[in-house]
């Protein structure tokens, strides 16, 4: 009988394995940690989206705010020139003759607008272009329009008279400074029965220059902050803005400081994305670590577990080819004693089919006259013994055939589960036995019995204690027994 030699043991740990594994680790391992960057990243990106998004609100709301009160400023300048250029008093005494008394000394057009109002410039132009009166800064003074507005004057003037009972507004560089300037024909209002006055008619001018304090005032007012002029030429095309386009091309800028709402987010969220991305990184490198420990530790149980595979498939082959050599053939059990397995050599020793005898108690197999083989090997269990027990068989062809059983219980978690064992044929031993022990008392030429078995016959009754049965021995003698046994042979002797 020829068998396959058991394959050799794996080395105890395979490289390619692990540099498969490992490597997928890794490749699982990056992605994720890419991914948590990717993460990161985006976080910080969307708050410093946000952030320039709520810059950007911010600064276009403080452009609508200013341009907003810039316009208020246009039509509350416009209501207060109406009430005083359409008012019958200031008619009488600024159109058809100046009273610069009833005009100043009794505060009727004079330092109230200043001080209340806040109009730097108070003009009143007549009919042939010439100033009549001016307030400057809340004092009476002989300053012309021109002084003020230059070569833009006339134009102003001839565009309010054009205007009757409404007012225009111009905006204006005086001294470098801005200005709201707001003309109005000065009208009779509700005085009837007045002679009418030949020539043109006299216009009221008010104007409004936004100094620095102004500006820092309406800045606090509308949260502008630092609300200025630009300092340089390049200070007035930066961000944020107000711009005033101007008739002669110029333009009045106007510059703040942005509140920046968006660098309170970044410096409060940003610090924690940082740190959350600190704690992920140490968390994803001990788990990396961890993983690719586990991965490798992996691979070698996976490798020790092939090698276990292995070896215990060489076991497998090389105790079959054991059983199958060996004479004995082998035997299984459940506890209550029906076969569960039979090696191959059980075959070919009885001449049975295996699968006939599966599932079928011991005790129709293997017989044996005084016990039960299953009490047989519960006792031997309970008693600490293992003692081979001869037992007897038939084999296929009926043929009564002698067995040498040795069993061993099979226990599992502390329970007994069955019975394992091998079982010898004896018969040619057993029957060589008897022969030995029948020539060893017997001639073997003659088949009688010889001096032994005298000898231990005439013992066994002389020892007899009572000695009630008589014992006879008769010796017989044949003349020239060795001759004719010598001529005819043995038989011919008997």
């Amino acid at each position: 009988m020829t068998s396959n030699p058991p394959a050799p043991p794996s080395p105890p740990f395979s490289h390619a394995a692990e540099d498969r594994t490992v490597r997928f680790t890794r490749r699982s391992l990056r992605t994720l940690s890419l991914l948590l960057f990717g993460v990161l990243v985006l976080s910080m990106l969307m708050v410093l989206t946000i952030a320039q998004r709520q810059n950007s609100v911010s600064v276009e709301h403080d452009q609508l705010l200013m341009q907003q009160a810039w316009k208020n400023r246009q039509e509350a300048m416009v209501t207060d020139i109406r009430d005083y250029a359409f008012w019958g008093e200031a008619w009488r005494n600024l159109h058809v003759r100046v009273n610069k008394v009833w005009a100043y000394d009794e505060e009727n057009f004079g330092p109230g607008l200043y001080e209340e109002y806040h109009y730097e410039g108070v003009f009143v132009v007549d009919g042939n272009g010439h100033t009549t009166y001016s307030v400057i800064n809340g004092q009476l003074v002989d300053t012309p329009l021109e002084a003020w507005l230059g070569k833009e004057a006339p134009a102003l003037i001839a565009a309010a008279r054009q205007r009757n009972d409404a007012a225009i507004t111009r905006d204006a560089l005086i001294n470098h400074l801005p200005a709201i300037v707001v003309a109005a024909p000065i009208g009779s209002g509700k005085l009837t029965n007045m002679p009418p006055i030949a020539g043109p008619a006299s216009v009221m001018v008010f104007v409004n220059l936004f100094t620095p304090a102004k500006l820092q005032a309406l800045g606090a007012t509308l949260d502008v902050r630092e609300l200025r002029l630009p300092v340089s030429a390049g200070d007035a095309l930066r961000e944020p803005r107000m711009v005033q386009p101007l008739p002669g091309g110029d333009l009045i800028v106007l510059r703040w400081t942005p509140k920046m709402p968006g660098m309170g987010l970044v410096w409060f969220l940003l610090p924690l994305l940082m740190l959350m991305a600190i704690i992920i990184g140490i968390i994803t490198h001990r788990v990396s670590r961890h993983a690719l420990s586990n991965a490798i530790l992996s691979d070698r149980r996976f490798a020790l577990l092939a090698i276990s595979q292995q070896e215990l498939a060489n076991s497998e082959a090389r105790f079959r080819d054991l059983a199958e050599a060996a004479s004995d053939w082998i035997w299984e059990t459940d506890e209550e004693g029906r076969l569960i397995y039979l090696s191959a050599r059980f075959q070919t020793v009885t001449g049975h089919d295996i699968t006939h005898w599966l599932g079928r108690h011991i005790d129709h197999l293997l017989t044996h006259p005084s016990h039960s083989l299953v009490a047989w090997l519960q006792r031997q269990e309970e008693e600490g013994q293992q003692m081979p027990l001869r037992c007897q068989f038939m084999s296929a062809h009926g043929n009564r055939r002698i067995g040498q059983l040795v069993a061993k219980t099979i226990w599992h978690e502390a329970r007994r589960i069955g019975f394992r064992g091998t079982v010898s044929d004896i018969t040619q031993s057993m029957e060589a036995e008897a022969r030995i022990h029948f020539l060893s008392r017997h001639d073997v030429l003659t088949g009688l019995s010889n001096r032994v078995q005298l000898q231990e016959f005439l013992t066994l009754h002389l020892e007899l204690p009572d000695g009630a049965a008589p014992l006879t021995l008769i010796t017989l003698d044949l003349d020239q027994f060795r001759p004719i046994n010598e001529t005819w042979g043995p038989c011919g002797g008997r």
